[in-house]
């Protein structure tokens, strides 16, 4: 691959964004593949300081302004100046209830302005195609899952505790796990590793009083670096990732990453990830949530990846797929 096949990458400046921090990973291992640094911050390029011609994009419309509309005029404009291709996340789907719309037209300008588009899975595309979306060109790279060496915690040293890891609000889960760890009636508490998304601090207040209702114990431990949630993420007894309207999920290989072989509740996306990574899921119907969070109690060892289990895509695959996802671009 040579040089002029590897368009700038786009950074935003944002530390704790998961799709900001997903571009940063991108560039560091297309950096190591290439043997030097692709990226762009978006404080130098809206300074002129970028000559590139081509410029790849993370796109989630929350991350690049407050309204969906604002969202897509930015990223439009950018295309004006460039050519542009973007990896698309949390893709619009009808569970996002009266924004729907506004994000479908959105993602519907953004995706006619690219000339590639990445997705993350085939239900994506899937969720593209459901509304009416064909991209020009399209590649479909899984999320990598992190490399980590991790011993197994005693069993007797786990935290009698339920967990769901990442961002908290309204539909990721953390309500289905307090009720399932209530119906199992194993006396399990609830962990929500990570930090409330912005504006929703009101539902973990609403979520703590649920608990107190169903005699469940509810703790928040807020933002946790990567190394932290890996630590957290291994000492819980039973890892549960319950949000039924995924687009693509970075909690379950951050589970992964951990050694831990979540409960998951079946869905499009979560079957196309356990055929991905065989071994490394435990799917889950939604009805039989509690009942899985009892037997995994009773049987901790379910809940860790079993020796050899395969954890690949790893980063550096992912960087190499988007190598090859733009090469082909250029043909």
């Amino acid at each position: 691959m040579t040089d002029t096949d590897v368009p700038a990458l786009l950074l935003h400046d944002d530390d704790r964004h998961g799709v900001a921090r997903f571009a940063r990973e991108v560039a560091t291992e297309v950096a190591t593949v290439l043997g030097r640094d692709a990226s762009v911050s978006e404080s130098v390029w809206a300074a002129g300081g970028e000559t590139s011609d081509r410029v790849h994009a993370q796109f989630t419309d929350r991350l690049w302004a407050r309204s969906p509309e604002d969202a897509a005029e930015r990223f439009v404009a950018l295309a004006d100046e460039r050519r542009v291709s973007v990896t698309l996340h949390d893709v619009p789907q009808p569970s996002d209830g009266h924004a729907f719309e506004r994000r479908t037209a959105a993602y519907a300008r953004v995706v006619g302005a690219a000339e590639l588009v990445v997705v993350n899975s085939r239900h994506e595309l899937a969720l593209l195609e459901e509304v009416g979306l064909r991209p020009r060109s399209v590649a479909v790279i899984p999320l990598p899952v992190p490399v980590s060496i991790r011993s197994r915690v005693d069993d007797r040293a786990l935290d009698p505790a339920v967990a769901v890891l990442g961002w908290i609000y309204p539909g990721k889960g953390h309500l289905e796990a307090i009720e399932a760890a209530a119906t199992a009636g194993t006396g399990l508490a609830m962990r929500a590793l990570g930090a409330p998304s912005p504006g929703h601090d009101a539902d973990v207040e609403a979520l703590v009083a649920r608990g107190r209702e169903l005699g469940v114990e509810v703790a928040v431990s807020g933002f946790l670096s990567d190394d932290e949630l890996t630590a957290a993420a291994a000492r819980v007894a039973v890892p549960v990732v319950a949000h039924q309207h995924f687009s693509a999920s970075g909690s379950i290989n951050s589970w992964v990453s951990a050694g831990r072989r979540p409960l998951v509740l079946r869905t499009r996306y979560t079957e196309e990830m356990d055929a991905l990574r065989p071994g490394t899921l435990t799917l889950v119907d939604p009805d039989a949530l509690a009942a899985a969070v009892a037997r995994a109690h009773a049987e901790p060892g379910s809940t860790f990846l079993d020796a050899g289990t395969s954890t690949r895509p790893h980063p550096a695959d992912t960087a190499r797929a988007y190598l090859d996802a733009w090469r082909e671009a250029e043909r």
